[in-house]
């Protein structure tokens, strides 16, 4: 461990929020209370709906624009 770098204390872990110290318990450095990383359904299928829109998007404007360009 470097000796110049400051040591930090659990007080400062909080400091920001004003919360005391050692406030809920802890896996590692998670909180318990942390809510899971993972999206809704309702957020993945919006996502997916919006993956396959983009792509007849591309899609179609490469068709419309290899019309356009046979046709003048």
């Amino acid at each position: 461990m470097d000796a110049r770098r400051p040591r930090f204390t659990a007080a400062l872990e909080y400091a920001y929020s004003g919360a005391a110290a050692g406030t809920g318990r802890r896996i590692g450095s998670m909180l318990w209370s942390d809510p899971p990383d993972d999206p809704s359904e309702e957020l993945r299928k919006a996502e997916a709906m919006l993956r396959r829109a983009g792509i007849v998007l591309a899609v179609a404007s490469v068709l419309l624009l290899l019309l356009l360009g046979w046709s003048g």
